[in-house]
């Protein structure tokens, strides 16, 4: 069974994330639009994770998507040795204003 990851396809930033994660795991992971999930949970406006059955939310779902990418174990490191409700005010604070840094980075990206 693959492991689903659930993004705001509608956001840049978020589909970027996942098209990321999808380069580094394609034959192990499937991402899905957070809309395919039903309205009480999608209500939350946050990513999810589902691995064997377990079910990740939030910045517990971005941890443990990036788990085992080698790019990333230096990033992973950092984020996992900020406190519990540092990691969840950084996680929140970045997705409730995900689509103004979307905005802010398709402002300062060099067109190629």
């Amino acid at each position: 069974m693959k492991d689903e990851l659930f993004v705001d396809k509608k956001c840049e930033v978020c589909s970027s994330f996942g098209e990321y994660i999808l380069s580094k795991k394609k034959n192990s992971i499937i991402i899905k639009d957070i809309n395919e999930l039903d309205n009480e949970t999608r209500s939350l406006d946050k990513m999810y994770f589902k691995r064997m059955g377990r079910v990740f939310i939030g910045h517990e779902a971005l941890l443990e998507s990036i788990k085992n990418i080698e790019n990333l174990s230096f990033i992973r490191k950092i984020l996992v040795m900020l406190p519990n409700f540092g990691m969840r005010l950084l996680y929140r604070v970045l997705s409730k204003n995900r689509h103004r840094i979307a905005k802010l980075l398709k402002i300062i990206k060099p067109k190629t």
